[in-house]
């Protein structure tokens, strides 16, 4: 493990950060995870930094010997001299177990997730752990993914990917007494979309958007927002091809309103893209990856960041130089000029990596690997992820 690395971080994960990056830079593994009860095995989900200088992130197995002794998962924190630390891990009871998704920062210091099992809980710095909602997995959601959002009254808003009156997913928001309110059961139809798996975001009149990969007027995909009246609409439906589709990840929305994020499949060769949608609905491809042996990426799963100079920093889940490469971690310029970062080679450097890069104060990324790292053991023969940072150069 380095310890030279995570400088002071900003209080939570901001839409821009500070580089002067123009090229491809230094690749960091800040930890290798080796299984079981160690450290955890498969890192899901973002970073979360909670501005004291320490990274706060889950992994879907490993920690106490449960889940057919696989671990139910665990939460974990690396600090700022690359201490590594297991925070919690699930007992796959009461608490729930296998989190798929990232840690909400709370203004009071404490963090909210999700875990796969279905339950919603909060963790303090310290590992005390207290579960809001349990879902019964049928009508009220089955599934929870992506990061929750919290409101100023302590509101708690996301999406599960299953369950519901459809059994395609529910968008639910959890009060600060543990009621949940279901805001919306997908149909999955040319009218709505459905199964979402990114998390959502809220703009500044606080109304909610997220995605679904699937259903929509073309069935690729759609952009849905519910006001704060709780009105539900299908704000964008993508057209699929070369305009892309299945967005799995969240957004990113800048001051000015507008959206980015990735779409999964579709663009100009097939492989994923990188999208821009305006306030008013308009669609913009910013980048297709070529896949194909091309090497610059393929099939991203992961929202995009950006930095003050209008840069976008993402990963994919495959690199394009080989029918199922380990993925890239790429830098778009404004002017549609990509980058990669890093290419992963499947070894140490971690492979699959299907969670958005979060920024410290300086412009260094960090991600995270959901396997590879470690080539033999408990994972073995892929590893059981890593962590890792990129410093533009």
């Amino acid at each position: 493990m380095n310890r030279k690395i995570l400088a002071t971080f900003l209080g939570a994960c901001a839409v821009a950060f500070a580089t002067a990056a123009l090229a491809a830079g230094e690749f960091t593994v800040v930890h290798t995870f080796k299984g079981g009860s160690a450290d955890g095995d498969n890192p899901h989900g973002s970073l979360t930094p909670d501005g004291l200088g320490n990274l706060y992130g889950t992994t879907a197995w490993g920690g106490r010997k449960a889940c057919a002794s696989y671990g139910c998962g665990t939460v974990y924190r690396i600090g700022a001299d690359g201490t590594f630390t297991i925070v919690y891990a699930f007992t796959g009871g009461k608490d729930g177990g296998i989190p798929g998704a990232g840690l909400t920062l709370s203004p009071d210091g404490s963090f909210y997730g999700s875990t796969t099992i279905g339950t919603i809980y909060r963790l303090t710095p310290d590992g005390q752990i207290s579960v809001i909602y349990t879902f019964a997995g049928d009508e009220d959601g089955e599934s929870p993914s992506g990061n929750l959002v919290l409101d100023k009254k302590g509101n708690l808003y996301g999406v599960t990917t299953f369950g519901g009156h459809y059994s395609l997913g529910t968008l639910f928001r959890i009060t600060p007494r543990g009621k949940e309110i279901q805001l919306h059961a997908f149909a999955e139809d040319q009218t709505d979309g459905g199964e979402p798996t990114g998390g959502v975001v809220v703009d500044k009149a606080g109304n909610l958007f997220g995605t679904t990969p699937w259903g929509g007027s073309n069935y690729s995909g759609t952009i849905f927002k519910v006001t704060p009246q709780g009105e539900y609409s299908v704000f964008y439906n993508f057209a699929g091809g070369a305009a892309g589709e299945q967005p799995r990840s969240e957004l990113m929305i800048d001051k000015d309103g507008n959206f980015y994020g990735t779409t999964s499949a579709g663009g100009d060769y097939g492989y994923g893209t990188v999208f821009k949608l305006s306030p008013s609905g308009t669609e913009s491809v910013l980048y297709s990856f070529k896949g194909h042996g091309s090497g610059d990426g393929a099939e991203p799963q992961s929202g995009v960041i950006a930095d003050r100079q209008g840069n976008l920093y993402g990963t994919t889940t495959n690199d394009g130089g080989t029918p199922r490469g380990p993925g890239i971690v790429y830098k778009l310029a404004p002017d549609g000029t990509e980058t990669v970062l890093h290419a992963f080679t499947g070894g140490k450097d971690g492979t699959h990596v299907a969670t958005s890069l979060v920024a410290d104060g300086v412009g260094n990324l960090y991600g995270a690997a959901e396997d590879g790292g470690y080539a033999k053991r408990r994972c073995y023969p892929y590893g059981c992820g890593t962590i890792f940072r990129v410093t533009p150069n």
